[in-house]
């Protein structure tokens, strides 16, 4: 019975944290990114394209189409592009986290990522309620037992 309302107060607990806490689920933003001809050459003068972020910024489950305008291949973290391909794809494939990775269209020849957030899994609030309602569960249980051994006992010998 104790599991039963442990469980019970925590999914409360978990569903209406669930809904105030987290927005709608937006439709993540897509990201475009050209490698503009002359890529190659500016960055082997030092000069990053001007076209080109200094930083990419993603969200959990958004897409990245890359364009390769310019006349060679470029490398983007593990993925190489030729000269007019495009690729699409999860950001997530490419980069898990937010950090640095080798892009040979930035001087230095790497890029900053940043992720703007994190993917957050249906299974959520089962956790949550697994982790408020088992010990709220076995609070219960031991106020209970040490309830009847206190209503079973006298309280003092002879009484």
């Amino acid at each position: 019975m104790c599991l039963l309302i442990g469980m019970t107060a925590a999914g409360v607990l978990a569903a209406a944290s669930s809904l105030t806490a987290t927005p709608a689920r937006a439709k993540p933003s897509n990201l475009e990114l050209t490698i503009p001809a002359g890529a190659a050459e500016a960055v082997a003068k030092g000069e990053t394209p001007v076209s080109i972020p200094a930083k990419l910024q993603f969200q959990p489950r958004a897409k990245l189409l890359i364009r390769n305008q310019d006349s060679v291949p470029h490398q983007l973290a593990w993925l190489f592009i030729a000269p007019g391909d495009e690729y699409v794809a999860p950001v997530s494939a490419l980069f898990q986290s937010s950090g640095r990775f080798v892009c040979s269209f930035h001087v230095g020849g790497s890029i900053a990522t940043e992720s703007l957030g994190t993917a957050s899994s249906g299974l959520a609030p089962v956790w949550t309620t697994l982790l408020i309602g088992l010990p709220l569960a076995g609070a219960l249980y031991g106020v209970s037992t040490l309830m009847s051994k206190l209503d079973s006992e006298p309280l003092v010998d002879g009484i």
